[in-house]
């Protein structure tokens, strides 16, 4: 092989980033840009493939380790690229369902003291003429109003916020 020759070196260069040489073609390329100046069209290449090499690629000992590494029977890179695609997308799997799990719960706004008076001032104001009591139990985000009328009847509604509107909502829980 006369790496003299531009055309073969282009060829070459080619199969080299295909990854379709063989050791020796490898080895033929890295001491052929160790020993000559590079054209300023192959100078990339040529910085690429002595780096890549090395001393141990260009010394004698170190060819034949190279070949013995070439030539094993090593895991086919295709393999090698679906493992680390697996074990990455296991990675990121195992954060989100870890970030999802351990993340710490929405903390709900209480519903204050002064928003459940003016909701009970409301109520009475609506209809004042029957009602007897109305009894509040605050429980974090929502409050349970007891409505006590004159007739004997107890009605209970569960109060919200509308975290949206700010709006006060009351919902029908039971009557007795």
């Amino acid at each position: 092989m006369n790496l003299e020759d531009k055309n073969i070196r282009k060829a070459l260069a080619e199969k080299y980033l295909s990854a379709e040489t063989s050791v020796e073609e490898e080895r033929a390329l890295a001491c052929y840009y160790s020993d000559h100046q590079a054209e300023e069209d192959e100078k990339a290449f040529a910085a690429m493939v002595t780096a890549t090499a090395g001393d141990y690629l260009l010394s004698d000992e170190g060819a034949v380790e190279f070949d013995r590494i070439a030539t094993s029977k090593a895991i086919p890179l295709k393999i090698n690229i679906f493992r680390w695609a697996f074990g990455t997308v296991a990675v990121a799997a195992a954060v989100i369902l870890g970030v999802i799990l351990f993340q710490n719960p929405v903390e709900e706004t209480p519903i204050s003291a002064v928003t459940i008076a003016e909701t009970i001032g409301e109520i009475m104001r609506l209809n004042e003429e029957n009602i007897l009591s109305i009894e509040a139990k605050p429980q974090g985000s929502k409050a349970v109003l007891t409505v006590n009328l004159k007739n004997g009847i107890t009605q209970t509604y569960i109060m919200t916020l509308d975290e949206e509107t700010g709006a006060t909502l009351l919902t029908q829980s039971s009557q007795n």
